[in-house]
Formats: structure tokens, C-alpha cells, sequence
């Protein structure tokens, strides 16, 4: 028997053992029940009766190429909906880039933005089921973002706290001033449970925000410990630097 694999040339051997004894016990015992025979030999191979008997008709009839067992299940990658190279290439770009660098109309990567890029790049229409698996199996999971604001120069604030605010500070001290720092808390018309698909161990991101009312609370750390409390239906800018 050629072409056959490893597990088949197993069955093939084991199968052809039982039929030879069966075989030997149906010549040397003509006065033997059958169903004896195939009842006591299935004990040994852990079969039933009717199989045994099935397995030794069908040999009499067709010969050893019928003892071969089949393949059973699907070659791996078998009825795979995308090839390896194609899942390749739906991972990198959704690692690499997020749904509005390639201008569709999401925030972050969720099952429907990945369901709409196969179908744009591949024309394979997915359900929603099998795209999260395909996600899972490439290791992402659901993640709240962080998000980056317009503007944001962390870098140059990092630098200003260690350099120049120590400086500001002791000023501070000298002339007994106080010095002021504003916080703001916004009120959103956007939703907060904005959640994303993203390699595991690596946080999405997001640039800007929806329009908000933004309500700014002013606190003075300095020696004379003052609270002022004031609220602007606006987003600071440079020129409230001097309210009072």
C-alpha cells in the first residue's frame, strides 16, 4: 500500500491481523459457529460482533485495499476562509494602522471594522462569529484606549516640570506668592465604553475627542492655602492664563 500515512499503515496492520485470525480460526475450526469467532476475536481488538463480521465480508470481496482506514477530519488549513498569507496581511494592518488612517468610519478596531476590511480587500463576507475567532487566534483581545488630545507635548511638559517649575517654585517661596494650577473635567456627548481589538500586552490609542462642555476647577498650592472655585462653559486656552 503506497501513499499512506503514518496512522494509516498503523490501522492497516492492526486491521489485517484481526482478519487474519479470523481467517485462520473460520479454516482450522469449519465446525465453529461464525458469530463465535467474530464475537471471541472482537473481545481482543475491543469490537462488536457485527463489526468483525462486516470488516471480513468486505475483505473476502474487495481484498486488503479495503482494510485501509480513511482520513478522517480536514487537512489543516482546509476550508479556511483566508489563507495564511491573508491573515498575515489582515493582522499587520490592523496592528500597524487604525480604521480612520484607512478612512473607514471607526474609532478603533472592532469585530465590524475588521468584518468590512476583509470584505473590502478580499470580497469574503464574514460573519461577526467567525472574525472573532480569527482575532482571538491571532492574540487580540478588547481594550479600553488611552487618548491623546490634539497638541499634547509630553516630552516638553516632562521637561518643564524637572527644570523650570522647581525654579518658579522657589520664586514662589521668596515673595510668599501662591502659585495657581487649573484643572478641568469634562462633560462628553460621546460614549465612554469605547473599547478596541489590540495585540494583547499592547494598549490602543486614539487621537481627540468628541466636543465637550468642559467645567475647569482652580486650585492655589502655595503658603496661603486658598481654593477658588470657578466654571467655564468653554475649553481653557492661553488667555484664561490670568483669571483671578
Amino acid at each position: 500500500m503506497n501513499n499512506q500515512t503514518e496512522e494509516q499503515s498503523e490501522g492497516f496492520l492492526k486491521v489485517k491481523a484481526m482478519i487474519r485470525m479470523v481467517h485462520r480460526a473460520i479454516v482450522t475450526e469449519p465446525k465453529r459457529s461464525r458469530m463465535e469467532i467474530y464475537e471471541e476475536i472482537g473481545q481482543i481488538y475491543d469490537l462488536g460482533s457485527s463489526l468483525v463480521r462486516l470488516r471480513y465480508s468486505a475483505w473476502l470481496k474487495n481484498g486488503d485495499k479495503c482494510l485501509v482506514p480513511k482520513i478522517k477530519g480536514r487537512k489543516k488549513g482546509d476550508g479556511k476562509f483566508l489563507s495564511d498569507e491573508r491573515e498575515s496581511e489582515v493582522r499587520k494592518l490592523i496592528t500597524d494602522s487604525t480604521p480612520d488612517q484607512m478612512k473607514m468610519p471607526f474609532a478603533l478596531w472592532n469585530r465590524q471594522a475588521v468584518q468590512e476590511l476583509i470584505y473590502s480587500r478580499y470580497g469574503i463576507s464574514l460573519v461577526i462569529t467567525a472574525v472573532g475567532k480569527y482575532l482571538k487566534k491571532w492574540g487580540f483581545t478588547v481594550q479600553v484606549p488611552t487618548i491623546k488630545k490634539p497638541g499634547q507635548r509630553p516630552p516638553e511638559v516632562k521637561a518643564w516640570l524637572e527644570k523650570e517649575y522647581p525654579e518658579i517654585q522657589a520664586q514662589a517661596m521668596q515673595e510668599d506668592a501662591g502659585i495657581w494650577w487649573g484643572s478641568e473635567t469634562a462633560v462628553q456627548n460621546s460614549p465612554n465604553q469605547l473599547r478596541g481589538y489590540s495585540p494583547r500586552g499592547k494598549t490602543p490609542s486614539v487621537t481627540g475627542r468628541a466636543s465637550a462642555s468642559i467645567f475647569t476647577w482652580y486650585r492655589r498650592l502655595a503658603t496661603k492655602a486658598r481654593y477658588v472655585s470657578n466654571c467655564i462653559p468653554r475649553q481653557l486656552t492661553s488667555s484664561d492664563s490670568r483669571i483671578s
